[in-house]
């Protein structure tokens, strides 16, 4: 799965957020990432805010802000079947594969669908809780 940038739905500032330490091979912003039992969706520096690059933006050892809530935003998903992703689906992170599944067993639950995507689109628009799998 290509990682095309952070795609908020919503102003930054409506969103919960912590700061990550960057590992071996940096993070793009828009990776959806584990961060212990957190899910979270890596935040681009201002200067490629929404650049598109699948190249590592951050660095290994910086800190860098990433999202743990927002109200909407647009995810990496497996290409949606027919009536697969409906308003109000859950939908779990398959850490596997970066992105969102409609899959439960063995991914962690972390969001809802709040529009129904075409068939056979890759992106979603979710309501996006990365602690929800926590409870």
């Amino acid at each position: 799965m290509a990682i095309t940038g952070l795609k908020l739905r919503t102003s930054l500032a409506r969103c919960d957020t912590i700061k990550v330490t960057v590992p071996s091979g940096g993070y793009v912003g828009g990776q959806m990432i584990a961060q212990g039992d957190l899910v979270v969706v890596v935040v681009p520096p201002l200067d490629t805010f929404g650049g598109g690059t699948t190249a590592p933006e951050i660095a290994e050892g910086l800190l860098c802000g990433a999202i743990v809530r927002a109200p909407k935003i647009l995810l990496p998903c497996e290409a949606a079947a027919t009536g697969e992703y409906a308003i109000g689906t859950p939908v779990y992170f398959d850490s596997a594969n970066s992105q969102l599944t409609g899959t439960a067993s063995g991914s962690a639950l972390c969001g809802y669908v709040i529009e129904a995507p075409a068939v056979g689109a890759t992106e979603i628009l979710v309501a996006f809780d990365g602690a929800l799998d926590l409870g």
